[in-house]
């Protein structure tokens, strides 16, 4: 496999298993965070960043007392985790990673042959690491490469793992099920989603301005750090007991945060050509809403066009006033996954859920909270499904 990239750990990759949330994979991944931190040129990456103090120490105490009280039966890896990580949020391959070796397992992790400082940041921290002699099992048990797309080196990596983790658009999740897995193996896949949040507009009018300029930054952190390219970075915005007031003095409170974001050249150019086609394609906008190239707000005049297709990218964001939290439910289909909320009772829109029967929404929390990764995800409990337990009578 001449076209294959090693980045970090080996090629030659080790099938060993561990306890989930063994001693040696927390202490690896605490050491990764303080390598993290200490690295020249990761400020420059906030979610790498945020990576970093993910994988710290207190913070791999808090989930593992989770699991452990949550999960009683004896487990152990399944061997090896092929993951195939996603091209537009380059800090996931992180993420995904940490979570099978903290399910127990050795893990192939296949990134975008895109440039990405933050890749090239993590796995360079990674490769310190691994000098420590004490994480040399960790070493052996690691493989992070990256390859143009090939069926052939895919199928080769398929055919090893124990399981797969695929995070992509429907498509490429599509092509690469067209390779077979071994008849004992297991798939997560992490597909495209859609994600909104829900403001009830009476207490975003009573927020001091110390109040809402935290609003403010905490919807600047779910949406453009991530360039809203992340699944639950939300795209919609629901307004319940709408005030035009409150939702300018929302909206001027984001343009102020959003002050520190790198708008490039290329990122104006794509924002604008999707508000035009916005507005070309669509009859049911009622206003525009321009705080120069930083923030677009579309405003939507009914229900009958919000739907999944409401996606904008760079500070480009779609609104609409509802009457009841009922009138959400339509749009509650397979695609959504998190749902973010300020001034509304949450177990409310839980109960929404269980109510109609609907068969979306895997994440109802708080702004500031779409990009926070627990142990659950899409769904999935994912420390579990990349676990197999031992039945002991």
């Amino acid at each position: 496999m001449r076209e294959v990239k090693l980045l970090a750990g080996t090629k030659q990759i080790e099938k060993s298993v561990l306890e989930p949330f063994s001693e040696e994979a927390c202490d690896f991944l605490a050491e990764l965070s303080s390598e993290l931190r200490n690295h020249p040129k990761a400020k420059q990456y906030p979610d790498v960043r945020t990576f970093a103090f993910w994988c710290r120490k207190a913070n791999l105490s808090k989930l593992k007392n989770f699991f452990l009280d949550n999960h009683t039966m004896r487990r152990i890896g399944r061997g090896i985790v092929f993951h195939i990580a996603p091209s537009n949020v380059p800090v996931n391959m992180g993420f995904t990673y940490a979570f099978g070796l903290l399910a127990g397992n050795a893990n192939v992790v296949r990134v975008s042959t895109k440039a990405f400082g933050q890749i090239d940041v993590i796995c360079e921290a990674m490769e310190k690491v691994f000098l420590q002699e004490r994480f040399e099992r960790i070493r052996r048990m690691t493989s992070i490469v990256s390859y143009p797309h090939d069926k052939e080196i895919t199928a080769h990596y398929s055919a090893m793992c124990n399981s797969r983790v695929i995070w992509g658009g429907d498509r490429t999740i599509e092509e690469i099920r067209e390779t077979e897995l071994p008849s004992r193996s297991n798939e997560i896949t992490f597909a495209d989603r859609y994600s909104f949040g829900i403001l009830n507009a009476k207490e975003v009018g009573m927020l001091e301005e110390d109040a809402l300029r935290e609003l403010a930054d905490k919807f600047y952190n779910d949406t453009y750090l991530m360039d809203q390219n992340a699944c639950s970075s939300p795209h919609l915005l629901f307004w319940l007991h709408a005030e035009t007031s409150v939702k300018k003095r929302f909206w001027d409170a984001v343009y102020q945060a959003a002050q520190k974001y790198e708008l490039a050249d290329s990122k104006v150019s794509e924002k604008y050509t999707l508000l035009c086609e916005s507005a070309i394609d669509h009859d049911h906008i009622l206003q525009i809403h321009r705080y120069s190239n930083l923030l677009y707000v579309i405003e939507l005049e009914n229900m009958s066009y919000v739907d999944s297709d409401c996606r904008g990218k760079y500070g480009m964001f779609y609104e609409m006033d509802i009457k009841s939290l009922e009138q959400i439910c339509p749009l509650i289909n397979e695609k959504v996954q998190t749902c973010l909320y300020f001034g509304v009772n949450p177990e409310q829109i839980g109960q929404l859920i269980q109510e109609y029967s609907l068969c979306g929404m895997d994440r109802i929390v708080p702004f500031g909270q779409s990009l926070d990764i627990g142990l659950y995800w899409d769904g999935y409990d994912i420390i579990r499904s990349l676990s197999r337990c031992v039945e002991v009578i």
